[in-house]
């Protein structure tokens, strides 16, 4: 009788992202990382409880791999490359962003990147109250954008013409462009913004 390899909880996590990559989160299931393994439900379950904290240690895996190397000394410089690597690091995976905004992971590289932000946030002189606001904001407009960018495509875009001139004027002179701004300046233009911000309140 063949015996399946033992399986760390490594092995589980990795085998869920692969399934997340091919599948979607929707098929993420301990069973179905259990069947990808090639090893019984028990085998999985021992190594992770339940779905939801699969899910919490998947999304943290993926927020490990969103330090982009050695970080800028100057705060603010600090802050936009975390941002953008967090956005890059949900965006190498299907349905990265959606995992990340829907889980409430205080894992190791969550907490890592969490600390990251707040201390650089600190250094440009904000408050408590301003530095939780800002954190907060920043994870808010990284997460939006990367679930819309995410999303693109998978439904039709619309264009200047479906906002007629005489019900939308003003949406209707933005043009196409309202609908096809890269989303790596929407990106710098919301965290230009928070940055303004912070300084103002220091």
């Amino acid at each position: 009788m063949e015996i399946s390899p033992r399986r760390n909880r490594d092995d589980v996590i990795q085998a869920a992202l692969d399934l997340l990559d091919e599948q979607g989160i929707e098929k993420v299931t301990l069973r179905g990382v259990a069947k990808r393994l090639g090893s019984h439900l028990n085998t999985v379950s021992f190594q992770v409880k339940t779905k939801s904290q699969l899910l919490e240690l998947m999304a943290d895996d993926i927020l490990g791999s969103a330090y982009p190397g050695e970080l800028p000394e100057e705060p603010a410089a600090r802050v936009r490359a975390l941002a953008h690597g967090l956005r890059r690091a949900m965006l190498s995976r299907r349905d990265g962003a959606r995992l990340v905004a829907a889980t409430e992971s205080f894992h190791t590289n969550t907490l890592r990147m969490a600390e990251s932000l707040a201390s650089a946030v600190r250094e440009l002189g904000a408050d408590d109250a301003t530095s939780i606001r800002a954190l907060w904001n920043i994870q808010y407009l990284v997460l939006g954008l990367a679930q819309e960018e995410q999303t693109a495509g998978t439904h039709p875009s619309p264009s200047a013409d479906d906002f007629p001139a005489q019900d939308y004027p003003t949406l209707h002179g933005l043009g196409d462009r309202l609908v096809t701004e890269p989303f790596d300046d929407q990106l710098d233009f919301g965290l230009e913004a928070i940055l303004a911000a912070v300084v103002r309140s220091a």
